[in-house]
Order: structure tokens, then sequence, then C-alpha cells
């Protein structure tokens, strides 16, 4: 253990700090520290803010770090994680609250207001009470009858396929990260027993792939407090429709939507804890995004999405396509899907009537001598992107390793010799040509396109295994600024 503690119990936004370190005698002399601080809450501890600096040397075994506190809510503060690093630069260990070292509780707040430590320690048992209150709120099933006997059960949930790097409380339940709950060894047996059988061929352990194995099978399992039913069947059903609310919340902006493959209901009788229904079934994962690394950034991304899905029809049913969308494994599905929602976006924000529309320059956009107006949902697409003042993209040294792939929106770009430039136009052009192949024929094939359009052209390009993959995610950050905008989170 190392002793962490701060020379004063309050401080004021923008003061300077001292916190003391005692570290054991085997340690190497050191030169910096990085400190996170949280932020007790009645809801959960937060992360605040974190610092970094070089640390002084008071005594043999004794060091102090000089801070200046930022401009941060009132409230109460403890430091959680520290990272030290020797006179050599060397990563000397991470260390963590209670683990390590003792909880060092001090206040900030803009009076000056000297509490004696039964007032904190009061002060901050209210706080986790809260905590408490909070994390075993009940969640009633929709099916309850009023006239049985209502039940309390907790009931855990177990989802694979998206990554979670840190306990999660929201209300009600928590969200807890399994690590390396699945090993290859279990596969490799299988497939190795199978050809040591029938064909006498022993197949070689690797461990890299093993490590690939445990790495991307991200698992969690929810786990709700306080599930209140009338029968452990009804719990469960109740704690399944919202895990599967709160999946696709996740799903949003992360690329890859969990899947549920088992729960357990849990219920206290006669003062003991005893299961009394269990299901597992287990599906596979594609991979997603990298998760947030916040102990409370998926928290908050829940309690914003969640919502939505739970009381807006509308809203579930576009972050429901969302997560179908990112659920697909293949750039083309994605691109499909993903117009489907830019249609429905375009067609709820832009109204019929016949306006024309233009490129970045002022140039009216034709078709075949025709005026494009928001009558078609090009228009309409085309008239939603571009309101909505999108920043351009410009990928250096994108193409052979140099030349630019330059996407406009609604500023006019003057390309160089090389450079691959798709105008807004084109891209609405190109990405519901994907889009009507895949509705027309079932499936995008290259074969059905003609080196005699211009749009076809630019999907025919030599550099198309950058250039559709880019549509993608340029159609991507569209509807997801787009999906925020019209919920109006």
């Amino acid at each position: 253990m190392i002793k962490v503690y701060t020379d004063k119990k309050h401080y004021k936004s923008g003061q300077d700090q001292i916190i003391y370190l005692l570290l054991d005698e085997d340690f190497p002399l050191l030169d910096q520290v990085s400190i996170n601080f949280y932020r007790i809450t009645n809801t959960r501890n937060e992360f605040t803010y974190g610092s970094g600096m070089k640390v002084e040397r008071v005594e043999s075994l004794k060091y102090n770090v000089k801070i200046k506190i930022p401009q941060i809510p009132s409230g109460y503060y403890y430091i959680s994680n520290l990272s030290l690093l020797d006179q050599t630069g060397n990563n000397i260990n991470q260390f963590s609250v209670h683990r390590h070292f003792q909880e060092s509780f001090f206040s900030i707040s803009e009076v000056a207001e000297e509490k004696t430590d039964e007032e904190i320690i009061k002060d901050i048992k209210k706080l986790i009470d809260g905590q408490n209150a909070f994390n075993n709120h009940a969640i009633y099933s929709k099916d309850i009858d009023p006239n049985q006997e209502h039940l309390s059960f907790n009931v855990l949930v177990f989802c694979i396929g998206s990554l979670v790097h840190t306990t999660q409380y929201l209300k009600g339940y928590r969200i807890v990260p399994l690590k390396n709950q699945f090993d290859y060894k279990d596969f490799y047996h299988v497939v190795n027993n199978y050809t040591r059988k029938q064909y006498n061929l022993e197949i070689p352990y690797v461990q890299k792939v093993r490590d690939d194995f445990n790495r991307d099978k991200p698992i969690y399992v929810i786990e709700f407090q306080n599930i209140v039913a009338n029968d452990a069947r009804q719990a469960a059903l109740a704690a399944v429709v919202k895990t599967e609310m709160i999946n696709t919340a996740l799903a949003f902006q992360r690329r890859q939507r969990a899947s549920i493959f088992s729960y357990v209901t849990i219920r206290l009788i006669n003062g003991e804890l005893q299961y009394q229904q269990a299901f597992t079934s287990f599906p596979g994962y594609s991979g997603n995004l990298v998760s947030d690394f916040s102990n409370t950034g998926i928290a908050k991304r829940i309690e914003k999405y969640l919502p939505v899905i739970e009381n807006n029809d509308w809203g579930q049913f576009l972050l429901s396509n969302y997560a179908t969308a990112m659920n697909e494994t293949n750039v083309i599905s994605q691109i499909f899907y993903l117009w489907t929602i830019l249609d429905l976006l375009a067609n709820k924000n832009i109204p019929n009537n016949n306006t024309p529309i233009f490129k970045s320059d002022g140039t009216p956009i034709k078709r075949k001598g025709q005026q494009i107006t928001t009558k078609g949902i090009h228009g309409k697409a085309y008239l939603l992107l571009q309101n909505a003042n999108f920043p351009e993209m410009i990928l250096n040294n994108s193409i052979d390793s140099k030349y630019r792939l330059i996407f406009e929106t609604n500023k006019p770009i003057q390309p160089k010799a090389g450079d691959l430039f798709i105008s807004l136009w084109d891209f609405i052009e190109c990405t519901n040509r994907i889009r009507n192949i895949i509705a027309h024929q079932g499936v995008f094939s290259f074969s059905r396109l003609n080196k005699g359009s211009h749009v076809d052209r630019l999907l025919l390009n030599k550099h198309n295994n950058i250039v559709i993959p880019m549509l993608r995610e340029r159609l991507n950050e569209f509807i997801v600024v787009l999906i925020n905008k019209d919920l109006g989170v």
C-alpha cells in the first residue's frame, strides 16, 4: 500500500492544491505522476479531470505534487488512479484507490466553507445512499397484475458483441464487462480432435490466434437489481425487453449491436438467493468501434438514447434501423440500409415543394437537361445534407499514397490534378445508385454498372477499394448527425 493525501479538505476553483505521496522503500526515484480525480454524485462517481506533472521530492520516500484546481462543479472529489514514472521515463505501475491506497476526500466550491470530518462523512454518506437508491430503483414489469403479489427479482442478462471497458451504473441496473470468459483452447480442441481422428493431422496451437480470439469476444452482463413482477417469467421478460432497448441505444455510433445469449432470474427466498429461471443461446460477434474508456461514458450514452427508444416510436424506429445497418458486416449492405434512413429523414424534413437545388458554386443541378428539385428524393436528400453545413472531407495521400480523395459538401473546392473529387451531388448519386441496384436486383455487382455514366465511372474507379468504404464512412457520418438533430439529442 502507498499513502496519498491532500494538504487541505476544501478548495475553491482556481486554487493551488498539494498532493502528498508516501511510498514504500522499494520504489525507485520518481520523476512524474499522472492523477485522475473523480466526483461523487448521488447517482455515480464520475471522472472529472486528470493531470500529469513533475513531482517534488521532500523526503527520501515522500513526494508532493502541486496542481491548480480547474473550473469544475462544486462537490466532493477523491483521487482514484495514479500512474508513476521514474527518472528514466519508465512507467513504474498503475495504482488505484482501495486496492493500493485509501480514499482521500476533498471538496470544491465557490465559497470558503470549512467542514468538520464528521460533516464531510455525513455529506458523502448521503451521496452514497443516493447512489444505492439509484442503482436499486425498482423497474416494474409492464404486464404486472396489480391484484397479484408483487415480487422482487434480480435478473442478470448476458450479452456479447459490444465493448464495455468499465462498470456503468444506471437507474435500476448496472452494466459489468466480463473479460476472458471464452477461451480459444475449447474451439482449438474441437477442430484438432476431428482432424486427428479423421486425417491423423495435428493442428498447431497458435498463441496469437488465442489472444485475438479472447480479445474479440467482448461480453457484459446487465444486472437488474430490482425487477418487480408477479413471477420469474414476467421478470425475465421485462429485463430482456429493457436490455434489447439498451443494446439498441449502445449500438448508435458504435457499429455493432450486442446480442443477448443468456439470462438468469434470481429471487431471495427464506433468506437464500435461488435462481428461478435461466436461458442460454449463443450468438456471434463481428467487431465494433473502440469503446468509451470513461467510467460513465456508456452510462451517459444510454441515458441519452434510451428515453428516446422507450418513449418515441419514431426515435425507436430510426435507432433500430441504424442498429440494423451497423450489424451488417458488408460495406455495400450498410450503404443500402443507411440510405433508407437518409430517405426517411429527407422526406420528413424537406417539403415536397419542387424547390430547385444548386451546386456549392450556385450552378443549377440538372439531369438530362431537367432541373433537379425537391420533388424527388434525390433533391430532398441533397438539400437536407447541404443545409446541415457539414465540413468537407479531404483525405490526403489516400490515392496511390500521393493524391487526395475529396468529398465536397457546401463550399466550393478546387481539386488538384490527380485528385479524386466527389461533389455532394456525386455522393448522393453514387450512394443511391448502390442502393437502387440492391433494391432492384437483390445484390450489388460492378458488372451492373455502365461505364458511360459519370456516377458509374466513379464507382468503377480503379481506387474503388478506397472510394466505396469512404462513401459508407461519409454516409454514416451524415446519418449520425442528422439522427441526433432530428431527435433533439
